[in-house]
């Protein structure tokens, strides 16, 4: 699995041959490099296949350190899917949703574009 991370914080996940159903039985990881410039963000995403009631079958949570404030304080992202979010990802090769109200996450089932 390979993260692109941009600059407006919209997170793009592509899933290599495999994964996908992989997924259903191991958590997934990967650390986010950004879009842009494909250069390390520092911040890692975990993807789990699992019960949730998030909007549109997504749970999406923030890894964070108390201590530190602002971007410094997000260590990462977890993001759980359900089963009605993965049959979308099966069906249409891709699936996403918006987080925080405005940024969106997509989960590609392809190799990157890089």
């Amino acid at each position: 699995m390979k993260g692109l991370f941009w600059e407006n914080m919209d997170i793009d996940l592509y899933l290599e041959p495999g994964e996908l159903e992989e997924l259903k039985h191991h958590i997934l990881q990967t650390q986010l490099i950004w879009g842009h410039k494909r250069e390390p963000v520092n911040k890692n995403l975990i993807l789990r296949y699992g019960e949730n009631n998030g909007t549109d079958g997504f749970d999406f949570k923030k890894i964070e350190d108390n201590k530190k404030r602002g971007w410094e304080s997000i260590l990462g992202y977890e993001v759980t899917i359900n089963q009605w979010a993965y049959e979308h990802i099966i069906r249409q090769g891709h699936f996403g949703t918006r987080y925080d109200g405005e940024n969106k996450i997509t989960i590609n089932d392809r190799k990157p574009p890089f």
